[in-house]
């Protein structure tokens, strides 16, 4: 199913994306092959440099 919406998005994109999992169930896709990279606390990563720059 992942695969397949991201196939489309490839399609309506012209091009292979870039795909990221994020969250903390992101190690259940680590076998899907259209992944590239799983960053389980990206989010958190994200907030702490938005909480550092106020």
């Amino acid at each position: 199913m992942l695969e397949g919406v991201i196939n489309k998005i490839s399609i309506e994109l012209g091009k292979k994306p870039f795909v990221i999992a994020t969250g903390g169930l992101s190690s259940l896709f680590a076998d899907v092959k259209i992944i590239n990279e799983l960053d389980e606390d990206l989010t958190l990563k994200g907030l702490k440099i938005i909480a550092h720059l106020l």
